[in-house]
């Protein structure tokens, strides 16, 4: 059987929980790259920020609901489209430009 992403983050390999890990290491990244807490429309940039920008991302270039739910390990398409954003027309040839090709 394998684990969902709910049982990954419990583990625990030095007795603390391997999401405190993540989310530490993710803040570091984010202080080493300079970013700004706050994007240009104030929104915060935080760890689900990737998560979002997957969603939209994928959805610009494969347009499969279905596979973007299981892909993004949603359980309906209510919490996928909480995630997705509308990307403008050319986003996924601008992504592929750039050298992200998202397969179906």
């Amino acid at each position: 059987m394998a684990l969902g992403l709910g049982n990954i983050w419990s583990i625990s390999l030095t007795g603390k929980a391997l999401w405190t890990w993540v989310i530490r290491q993710f803040h570091k990244l984010c202080d080493a790259a300079d970013l700004p807490e706050t994007d240009a429309s104030n929104e915060k940039f935080v760890f689900y920020s990737l998560r979002h920008t997957w969603a939209t991302w994928f959805s610009a270039q494969v347009g499969d609901q279905d596979r973007l739910i299981d892909r993004g390990g949603w359980s309906d398409a209510e919490m996928a489209r909480r995630y997705r954003k509308y990307p403008t027309a050319d986003l996924a040839v601008r992504l592929r430009a750039h050298g992200w090709e998202f397969k179906p």
